[in-house]
């Protein structure tokens, strides 16, 4: 799964104006998809500790990848409308 193209940012001049973090987006997905079988078995994301990341990929497993891809871009939607 990857995550791209967030606008990003620094977190001191940027953190005010509700920039959305990939990594933080990712990581709220697969905390959901835990529950459906999901095995995590790469993350990678945000290549700066004073940054709002603009990118994140996870490599995954699951039982149903179907489904995951349906609820993946359902919840794309849902970011988007955030």
């Amino acid at each position: 799964l990857s995550l791209t193209g967030a606008q990003g940012g620094h977190s001191g001049d940027d953190i005010n104006k509700h920039r959305l973090n990939a990594v933080q987006t990712m990581a709220r997905f697969l905390d959901g998809e835990a529950k459906n079988g999901l095995q995590l078995h790469m993350f990678h994301g945000g290549g700066k500790s004073n940054a709002i990341a603009r990118e994140c990929t996870a490599v995954i497993s699951v039982p149903d990848a179907a489904g995951t891809r349906t609820r993946f871009g359902e919840f794309a939607e849902k970011v988007c409308a955030e």
